[in-house]
């Protein structure tokens, strides 16, 4: 069903189709009103709420994030890995990831990966995304039929509202809605958490978190890698995709270095970066703690030839 309205009022949410939009103008007209902004005080955390716009739609930056990353999934973890999607605003970027992947790999094959915990600061937002509600305008449509081999939106969502000011609402259908499960959470503060990307698996963790690096005050973004760098459960082999040139903002905002001896800088294309400019960094991997390990071995190995040495007077010698 379509239905065309004459929209009377301006429409804020035009961003969806253009990103030249996220602008100043936009950002206070976002979904998130003065009362939620100054109740949450989520500042006193290191987030600039100001600027937190819900920038987002389907298939957003689809040749640079989601085809390559379903690529890498399926390359290096065929079995399957926790998925984390932090700043997930409506879901476009969850839902997205989660209709490329049963595209590619099946529906059954895909369930390996689901579901992906979707997490955002605001509790509107996902109160909503919990709603199984969500806007989808022409641009959305064509990404999707652009990106999957889905000929009928109607397998994936159902049109259900326009509200007062043209924007279409559907709502999303089992077989997608069950790949995604939507939380209220705050990304410096879970990385805290020695449990929190235990999941429902073992092993790594891929914790996407894009174009909100940068919202992050100095003290965040530092205490944000110093947590997983620690955290028993973002596991070795662990991977935290940013957006292009994170490190280069970093760098230029607070002359601070990311510890690269706990990270291994990959590009857009999930390759080790090899040059030492914070430009081509896109995302982080996890090191494995090696030298930690070897240190282990050697205590162990210590341990072992002193209680050896202990028990040597009580055994019985050979006599010749």
């Amino acid at each position: 069903m379509n239905i065309s309205l004459v929209n009377p009022y301006p429409n804020y949410n035009t961003h969806k189709t253009n990103s030249f939009k996220a602008n100043k103008e936009i950002s206070f007209r976002s979904t998130f009103d003065k009362t939620e902004r100054n109740t949450l005080k989520f500042n006193d955390e290191g987030v600039d709420w100001s600027y937190l716009i819900n920038l987002t739609h389907f298939f957003r930056d689809a040749e640079v994030f989601t085809n390559p990353l379903v690529k890498y999934l399926k390359t290096e973890f065929p079995d399957g890995v926790k998925i984390y999607n932090y700043a997930c605003s409506d879901g476009s970027e969850p839902y997205s990831l989660s209709i490329k992947l049963m595209n590619k790999l099946g529906e059954k094959k895909a369930q390996k990966y689901f579901p992906i915990i979707a997490r955002d600061l605001s509790k509107k937002q996902i109160d909503q995304a919990q709603k199984r509600e969500i806007n989808i305008d022409d641009s959305d449509k064509e990404k999707i039929y652009s990106n999957t081999s889905f000929l009928d939106l109607n397998e994936l969502f159902n049109y259900r509202r326009t509200n007062d000011v043209g924007e279409n609402y559907y709502s999303v259908k089992k077989k997608l809605a069950d790949c995604v499960n939507f939380e209220q959470a705050n990304l410096v503060l879970d990385a805290k958490n020695p449990e929190n990307f235990t999941g429902n698996k073992k092993g790594p963790s891929v914790l996407i978190f894009r174009w909100a690096f940068y919202h992050l005050s100095d003290n965040a973004k530092k205490e944000l890698f110093e947590s997983l760098a620690n955290n028993p459960s973002f596991e070795p082999g662990s991977v935290i995709i940013l957006e292009p040139d994170c490190l280069g903002r970093l760098v230029s905002l607070d002359k601070q270095q990311i510890p690269l001896d706990k990270f291994i800088p990959l590009d857009k294309n999930f390759k080790e970066v090899n040059d030492k400019s914070p430009h081509s960094y896109y995302m982080f991997k996890k090191r494995s703690d090696s030298k930690n390990a070897v240190e282990s071995q050697k205590t162990i190995h210590s341990a072992g030839q002193y209680f050896l040495k202990l028990l040597n007077p009580l055994i019985p010698q050979k006599q010749d």
